[in-house]
């Protein structure tokens, strides 16, 4: 159980400097207080993310030949459901451009340090 913790951790740092990295310059010359707004996000978005990310390792447990292809599906309509919970205002819509990037982002970096630490 520390193994799975300390490799979410892991990786739910390693996404947010990425997506930081990656997104941040678009927010760099927009209205004053939105890429704050949109760090917050990240924030919320990877550390609930990387919750879900623990239940679906638990679900999915290498019980079936596909996993790979169910763990991502199950990666993308979180994404998508995050997007409804915590997005329901729609002058906030254009997060959803950048929710299903850091969820494929987060489950690359994931099954990559799954590789490693195996």
């Amino acid at each position: 159980m520390f193994n799975l913790l300390k490799r979410k951790a892991i990786v739910a740092v390693i996404t947010f400097f990425i997506s930081l990295i990656s997104f941040g310059n678009i927010f760099r010359s927009a209205i004053a207080g939105l890429g704050n707004t949109f760090m917050m996000i990240l924030l919320v978005g990877i550390v609930s993310g990387a919750t879900l990310s623990i239940a679906i390792d638990y679900i999915v447990k290498n019980s079936f030949r596909y996993v790979f292809i169910f763990r991502f599906t199950l990666y993308i309509v979180i994404a998508f459901l995050m997007n409804h919970i915590f997005l329901r205002s729609s002058s906030w819509e254009i997060f959803l451009y950048f929710i299903l990037p850091v969820a494929m982002l987060y489950f690359l970096v994931d099954e990559f340090v799954r590789r490693r630490l195996s």
